[in-house]
């Protein structure tokens, strides 16, 4: 995967997951394109799961967005697209 992601801020993130003790959650920004990126970050972190969000878009049919699609189709490990509605 090309791409190699530049530096960015980092932090630990707030809210319900860091309520959890079981799960980690780190945000990160970074500049580059985001299906490589999100995917070599999971390989990297030796992540068992990718979830990431998906879109509600106003055409028929279309139910994930391009980041969505990018991911379930080059990620060798599951994948879990969140709706929030």
């Amino acid at each position: 995967m090309g791409g190699g992601g530049g530096s960015g801020r980092e932090s630990r993130a707030s809210g319900p997951f860091g309520l959890q003790p079981d799960i980690e959650v780190e945000r990160k920004l970074l500049r580059s394109h985001p299906v490589a990126v999100l995917l070599e970050t999971a390989e990297s972190a030796g992540a068992q799961l990718v979830v990431t969000g998906g879109r509600r878009h106003r055409l028929p049919g279309v139910v994930v967005g391009s980041v969505a699609r990018g991911v379930l189709h080059h990620a060798t490990i599951p994948v879990a697209i969140f709706h929030d509605h």
